[in-house]
């Protein structure tokens, strides 16, 4: 069995927006591991399929500097994932900003 490379995306977001992207449109955003940090009080964040999919976790509430990490999980498993071709979307309420670190893979279908 091909187990694929993980890849890295860290992002500051102070509005919702793209965690990470499919490299090729056939192929969702796997991830197997998340964290996330709030730069201020009262930020939410719930990841998303897309612009427009379902939310693929709970909607979580940080004041500043709380935050969460899972452990991870070892390919070929995943947390959750996009459908294909959707990027893994950050949706943000609150006036500030959140650190967003994910680990996943996008190798296969």
């Amino acid at each position: 069995m091909f187990i694929p490379s993980a890849k890295t995306a860290v992002v500051l977001l102070s509005g919702s927006g793209v965690v990470a992207v499919p490299g090729k449109s056939q192929y969702s955003v796997r991830v197997i591991a998340y964290e996330i940090q709030s730069r201020n009080d009262a930020m939410t964040v719930q990841f998303r399929d897309g612009d427009t999919g379902p939310a693929l976790g709970i909607r979580w509430t940080f004041n500043t500097r709380e935050g969460t990490n899972t452990s991870g999980v070892m390919p070929p498993h995943f947390l959750f994932q996009t459908s294909p071709g959707n990027s893994l979307q950050a949706v943000i309420t609150g006036t500030g900003s959140l650190d967003i670190g994910v680990r996943y893979f996008d190798d296969w279908i």
